[in-house]
């Protein structure tokens, strides 16, 4: 959308001319300049032979008071036909792009007060600029729109006092016109140097360079003119040695023309830089006769990645794709394509310069209605038709202006990016058609055109780290399915783009967006909103609610593989509802809950039901949880004693043991005191160095365990070495009194 802009300049006119008729007026307003460059506004003397001086001249902007022009060190007298350029602060024309543009003859001047407005000229909404005289008098105004891109200025269009909206266009040049006359102002004489013309365009290392220059007359009389080519020997963009010239060329009024400047750059090893000039005394706009171009050996595969594809929109929004500079330099896209490869292969050229900066982001989109969508982009993006990118699979090609393809991508739907989120590549280095190598965008936005992938930082977790903790399949009407989740790790989270699979690879997405979970913390993927009041967990901020049926749990059991963003398996179960204790007459709105979650989550001893009131403890510590945290020997109980009586504290004991061996076939056995066998645990089991066995206080028929003080006896055998180990120590049985 474009900035209205009023301009009003107050004269302390010292000629003829009156305050109600001045000859001032203004000619150029550049209000969204480019990064490092001055705003500036532009005034030009309509008088034919009358000098004005400036001096107390004032400039307002919108709401602002009106700002002094005062003298940048060139005086305030402004000759007749002549532009003068007001930069906001104390812009240092000694360096910079100015430096280049602004001509020797145009008046600077500067604001008393450094800026337009307390934070300068508004780039997003229109706004009035008023030219007041030193008498305060308006002498004129305009309203600029705020449509331009960045480093477009407004130009007037006739040199006159006709400010109206149909007098003004955006510039045709980059930075605008400060000091020269407008680039939307018709010349009577007007050349203009368009390109340097390489061949090969772009070379592979080694090869000579044939050089041309191809000049445009845009005025509407035949000139003569002579042609400069120099080269930037040490690229500073100030060209430093003259390598060819051509004179007293000829071109017709309307016409173009390519000159060939009759010289060979050798061996093309590395980046260089040239610099056309044309001379033209006749020349009205000395600012578009020269033409600086930057020439460097062939691209390399993967100078350019595709980075974002956004092949699913939503809500109107275009398609488009997000390409990187993965190298130091800037790279022009002229002449590149864009392809598909599904189902009608189509390739769109770029048909104009599009210079993407070093290590950065640009966006290839449909239609300009993206900037609507993300209002970031600014000039990040460039319109083409680019070719359909179907929903279901499909692939995109970036070939540069020789055909040499520099990536691709060959992507499906399984990948991700569905349902108006973004497909985001993960990591600049790994293959291009690695699948493992894009994911679903994370971000709020679902999507992160002209910025970092929202994936581009995001870890690998290692197994283990987040356990499946608590498990709900088989809810009453008052409830719904959810698995619980706990991070057993010391580290922060991102559980963005984790997904929880069954054995048919059916698919609940843990979060589709960033959601940080701390150490020692829980969080809770549930069906839909009826778990909140169930469990007073309206307020409880790591959860996310499927607004689903179910999440396909069943009562006959099922698998639960919990997935990081990467695909890595973090912990898995595949529960039964034999896990339920046996005394529960009916299990229904009772959950599965895990003892210890650092033990193994497929043990079935390591899960029982669930003894709290609500049959359920989301977000909570397990009602069943025993710690483990006794180590000291080389046979160890977590609690001892302990009281399996289904209350809910401490109902199972955790036994831990250490071995010599790495690997052993492990048995331990509960003995009761008069050395009679109750209970085995384990039998000849394949065990490392070290393990933990969950004991529930019963008998091998399933039977509690009278009071009383039990031996735990454990015997390994590495059948490699023939070794032997017996460890043995004592566990309490015990109940509360009533």
């Amino acid at each position: 959308m474009k900035k209205a802009l009023f301009i009003f300049i107050t004269v302390a006119a010292v000629n003829l001319f009156s305050q109600t008729s001045s000859p001032i007026i203004l000619s150029e307003v550049m209000f969204i300049p480019l990064s490092g460059n001055n705003e500036f506004v532009e005034v030009y003397n309509l008088s034919e032979s009358d000098s004005i001086d400036l001096n107390n001249y004032k400039i307002k902007y919108y709401s602002s008071q009106p700002n002094t022009i005062i003298s940048a060190g060139f005086g305030t007298i402004l000759p007749p036909k002549s532009y003068a350029v007001i930069f906001e602060g104390d812009y240092d024309l000694s360096n910079g792009i100015y430096h280049l543009l602004v001509p020797h003859n145009a008046l600077i001047l500067k604001l008393q007060e450094n800026s337009f407005g307390s934070n300068g000229m508004s780039n997003t909404t229109d706004r009035p600029v008023w030219l007041l005289d030193a008498a305060g008098d308006t002498i004129d105004s305009y309203i600029y729109s705020a449509d331009n891109d960045k480093g477009i200025s407004d130009e007037k269009i006739v040199m006159s006092a006709d400010s109206s909206k149909s007098n003004w266009k955006n510039s045709l040049h980059i930075n605008g016109t400060p000091g020269f006359i407008n680039s939307v102002t018709q010349r009577e004489s007007d050349l203009a140097v368009k390109d340097i013309i390489f061949s090969p365009a772009s070379p592979d290392g080694g090869q000579d360079e044939s050089v041309q220059i191809k000049i445009q007359n845009c005025g509407v009389r035949n000139e003569v003119f002579s042609l400069q080519l120099f080269e930037d020997t040490d690229l500073d963009s100030i060209p430093n040695t003259l390598l060819a010239s051509k004179e007293s060329l000829e071109i017709a009024a309307g016409d173009s023309m390519i000159i060939d400047m009759n010289y060979s750059i050798k061996n093309i090893q590395s980046k260089k830089a040239y610099y056309a000039n044309l001379i033209c005394s006749s020349d009205q706009d000395t600012s578009n006769n020269h033409f600086y171009k930057i020439i460097s050996p062939g691209f390399q595969k993967g100078a350019v990645l595709l980075n974002e594809i956004m092949y699913d929109p939503q809500n109107g929004e275009p398609e488009w794709i997000e390409i990187y500079n993965s190298q130091e330099d800037s790279i022009n896209l002229n002449q590149w394509t864009i392809s598909d490869v599904l189902t009608t292969p189509a390739a769109v050229s770029i048909n104009q310069n599009v210079v993407v900066p070093p290590k950065s982001y640009f966006v290839f989109a449909k239609d300009s209605s993206i900037s609507s969508y993300h209002q970031n982009l600014t000039s990040k993006y460039f319109v083409i038709e680019l070719p359909v990118l179907n929903n279901d699979k499909d692939g995109v090609v970036l070939k540069d202006n020789n055909g040499s393809a520099i990536d691709s991508v060959f992507y499906n739907s399984s990948w991700g990016g569905t349902n108006g989120f973004s497909l985001e590549r993960v990591s600049f280095t790994n293959n291009s058609n690695d699948s493992t190598n894009w994911i679903t965008c994370i971000s709020e936005n679902k999507s992160t055109p002209g910025e970092e992938n929202s994936v581009l930082n995001i870890p690998s977790y290692e197994r283990a780290d987040i356990s499946i903790n608590e498990i709900m399949y088989d809810p009453d009407i008052d409830n719904c399915e959810f698995i619980e989740l706990y991070n057993n790790s010391s580290k922060y989270i991102n559980l963005a783009g984790w997904k929880v699979e069954d054995e048919k690879q059916n698919i609940n997405k843990v979060s589709e967006t960033g959601l940080i979970i701390p150490p020692a913390s829980y969080f809770v993927l549930s069906a839909d909103s009826s778990i909140l009041k169930k469990y007073s967990l309206e307020n409880f901020q790591y959860k996310n609610i499927l607004n689903k049926a179910s999440l396909g749990l069943t009562s006959s059991g099922k698998l639960i593989l919990l997935k990081d963003m990467h695909g890595n398996s973090i912990d898995s179960v595949w529960y039964s509802p034999a896990w339920h204790n046996k005394n529960f007459v009916s299990t229904k709105n009772i959950s599965l809950e895990r003892i210890n979650p650092k033990l193994n989550g497929n043990d079935p001893y390591n899960w029982s039901s669930s003894t709290d009131k609500s049959g359920a403890t989301p977000s909570k510590q397990n009602s069943i949880f025993s710690i483990n945290s006794n180590f000291s020997s080389k046979i160890s109980v977590s609690p001892n004693p302990f009281s399996p009586d289904n209350d809910g504290f401490e109902d199972f004991t955790i036994i831990n043991y250490s071995l010599s061996q790495k690997i052993s076939q492990v048995r331990i056995k509960i003995f009761d005191s008069h050395g009679r066998l109750v209970r085995t645990l384990l039998n000849n089991q394949p065990s490392g160095s070290s393990g933990s066995v969950i004991f529930n206080g019963l008998d091998d028929s399933g039977n509690p365990l009278r009071i009383g003080i039990y031996i735990i006896y454990l015997e390994a055998l590495n059948s490699n070495f023939g070794t032997i180990e017996n460890l043995k120590t004592a566990v309490v049985v015990a109940r509360k009194f009533n």
